[in-house]
């Protein structure tokens, strides 16, 4: 292992992520902080597809996403869930590792960067990946690499005993395509609108794509996600 990354992978010990509850008023006042220790195996791998190194120094990208109950969250690839303990403040949560393995080109994208990346090159292709929180429990996956595929997934989030995320559906790109910035789930039908520099609608059920849309504007009832 080079000496820079064996630095590397040593800082990636001791990340942590607060979860807060803060009331504003009279006064600013934290009601409560919960630390959750992040695997140092998924920041190495995090280092590993993002971090790049540029003249005002290292920069890289981190994904994080809240649902809009504030109960779940991702980071990385692990999703998080605060537990209802009927306590006056959270004081548990579970967890669960998002697998990316169900396609060769993340089983490449994820595995065998992590085995080959140079950190002493000046220049590498950049990987980042994001999550979006959908209707019924309901999760999509995007990831982008200039000139690479990329890949686009449908999960469902299992909240029984354990809690599991399933792949439903997924599509592989050519590469050409942006990266998403916003997604749409439409509360009635299997439809997903996508937007980059533009406007994409995904009929998972039928595994269709179409720039048109299918159903009359006026039965569309839209939750919209950053």
């Amino acid at each position: 292992m080079q000496p820079i990354a064996r630095s590397l992978r040593e800082a990636c010990k001791g990340w942590v992520a607060h979860y807060e509850a803060w009331s504003l008023e009279p006064e600013p006042c934290r009601l409560f902080n919960l630390v959750i220790l992040l695997d140092p195996d998924e920041v190495w791998q995090l280092m590993c597809q993002a971090l790049v190194r540029e003249s005002s120094g290292w920069k890289i990208s981190f994904a994080l996403v809240m649902s809009d109950d504030s109960r779940s969250f991702i980071i990385l690839r692990t999703l998080y869930e605060i537990i209802d303990d009927g306590g006056a403040v959270p004081s548990k949560w579970r967890s669960t590792t998002i697998e990316t393995d169900f396609s060769p080109y993340l089983v490449r994208a994820w595995s065998k960067r992590r085995d080959k990346r140079d950190f002493e090159c000046g220049s590498s292709t950049i990987y980042t990946y994001t999550f979006f929180f959908g209707l019924g429990n309901l999760l999509i996956f995007s990831d982008h690499e200039c000139y690479q595929s990329s890949s686009l997934a449908l999960f469902q989030i299992r909240k029984d005993d354990k809690l599991r995320v399933e792949v439903v559906k997924y599509v592989t790109n050519n590469g050409t395509e942006p990266p998403i910035t916003n997604v749409a789930f439409h509360e009635r039908h299997p439809l997903i609108v996508f937007c980059t520099d533009s406007i994409r609608i995904w009929n998972y059920a039928e595994s269709k794509w179409s720039t048109k849309c299918p159903i009359p504007v006026k039965i569309w009832s839209f939750h919209y996600y950053k």
